[in-house]
């Protein structure tokens, strides 16, 4: 077996990653977390700082974090990681730049499905339209997602609004073939490759719907954030989402998961972030 790595990063967060043994695809055990790993963030042959175990509410298990240091745009950052009696293992990836959205717009009008008999929640339909440029000259990868704004509010006397709580929810889109130039993320939102429209304005249009809400509600927004992704994000991103549309045939061509870690298994990628916004109503 060998040790597997997975860290997505950005700038202005701490970093953080996982460190687990591999296993067979055959196997039924579950996944054997290594929590007393050496773990060191390094820039060259500097180390910039050995990373700490914490617990993880989230996932109900420790991770592996920085205390202090938060990646930079640009700088390549090397993780390097010893554990048990397994090989040790490495990886080297950079943050792109940030590319920002030049606009965001809901297309016509957006539509109210019921989903009881007295129509006290819906769904809401509505159609996005995000547009950005595309610098010319190199290849760039996009990680496009689509949230909702959802504040449920109570009004104290006649004219006063209490803020009661905030969720942000990933929206659902509803028509998103499998088409160049984009691929639908096996968990939310699109990969996009500007290998045929480098330079070019580009623009994506979507059906997306929300989770059922009150109309009386809520006072919401729609955010989208386009993520721009290293080379390594975009290949490990992309064949995880293939991987999970295969179909379990004899005549399926297999996906292989991209891998940067040498020596182990993994991901360890650099993505930066643009948001926008825009009223839902």
């Amino acid at each position: 077996s060998r040790l597997v790595v997975l860290s997505n990063f950005e700038p202005d967060s701490l970093f953080k990653l996982s460190v687990s043994r591999s296993r067979s695809a055959l196997s039924s055990e579950p996944l054997e977390y290594i929590d007393n790993a050496i773990v060191g963030i390094y820039e060259g042959d500097v180390l910039l700082e050995e990373m700490v175990t914490v617990f993880e509410p989230l996932l109900g298990r420790n991770i592996y974090t920085t205390r202090q240091l938060k990646p930079m745009e640009g700088t390549p950052y090397t993780v390097w990681v010893k554990a048990l009696d397994l090989p040790d293992v490495s990886s080297t990836d950079v943050i792109p730049p940030a590319v920002p959205m030049t606009s965001l717009e809901i297309v016509g009008t957006p539509r109210f499905l019921p989903i009881t008999p007295v129509q006290q929640f819906v769904h809401v339909f509505l159609r996005l339209r995000a547009t950005f440029q595309d610098p010319p000259g190199e290849r760039n990868f996009y990680h496009l997602n689509f949230f909702y704004k959802d504040i449920n509010i109570q009004i104290d006397g006649e004219d006063t609004l209490k803020q009661e709580t905030c969720i942000i929810i990933p929206l659902t889109l509803q028509d998103t073939p499998n088409d160049l130039p984009y691929l639908s993320h096996y968990n939310q939102g699109v990969l996009i490759d500007d290998e045929r429209s480098d330079g070019e304005q580009m623009s994506f249009e979507f059906e997306a719907a929300t989770r059922p809400v009150g109309r009386l509600e809520i006072f919401d927004y729609l955010f989208v954030e386009l993520r721009s992704g290293s080379t390594a994000y975009y290949d490990y991103h992309s064949s995880l989402t293939l991987q999970s549309q295969e179909t379990d045939t004899i005549f399926s061509e297999p996906i292989i998961l991209f891998n940067n870690i040498v020596e182990g298994y993994g991901i360890f990628a650099g993505y930066n972030t643009a948001l926008d916004s825009v009223a839902a109503f």
